[in-house]
């Protein structure tokens, strides 16, 4: 009997501890800081400049710039892929080598940016390598 009127209480403690640590967890999630870093690529004679947000060391997404023009204002990153680092929306994908963090965004290259269609999809940029001097004058 003394159980019964025990078990809610410690039910509700349980409970309100659980809630306070999902609070905490999304507080410290909210508290990370989201950092920008530009890098422009050289993609045979096509230049695409890659704006990527992080949260914390993880990529979130990126903006492609293809020559001059905004191309894509928001591919999301794609934690699935474990090969590579990808970004995607449903008219872009933005493929770079694997290991893309905060710390190592100047050293990763990019592999292709591809353009989606319906029937086929359409490869606008490949075999990029990091414009050094370029992503320098950017990031000043």
């Amino acid at each position: 009997m003394m159980l019964i009127k025990v078990f809610p209480i410690f039910l509700i403690l349980a409970l309100s501890a659980c809630s306070s640590l999902r609070e905490e967890n999304d507080a410290r999630k909210a508290t990370l800081v989201q950092s920008e870093r530009t890098i422009v690529y050289s993609c045979n004679k096509t230049t695409v400049k890659a704006i990527y947000s992080f949260q914390g060391q993880e990529p979130v997404e990126a903006k492609i710039v293809l020559g001059n023009k905004l191309l894509a204002e928001s591919l999301e990153y794609d934690f699935t892929k474990k090969d590579f680092t990808s970004f995607i929306s449903d008219q872009y994908i933005w493929n770079v080598d694997a290991g893309l963090t905060l710390n190592k965004v100047a050293a990763v290259d990019a592999v292709t940016l591809i353009q989606r269609g319906k029937k086929s999809s359409k490869v606008l940029a490949k075999n990029c390598f990091i414009n050094f001097k370029e992503t320098k004058k950017i990031n000043r």
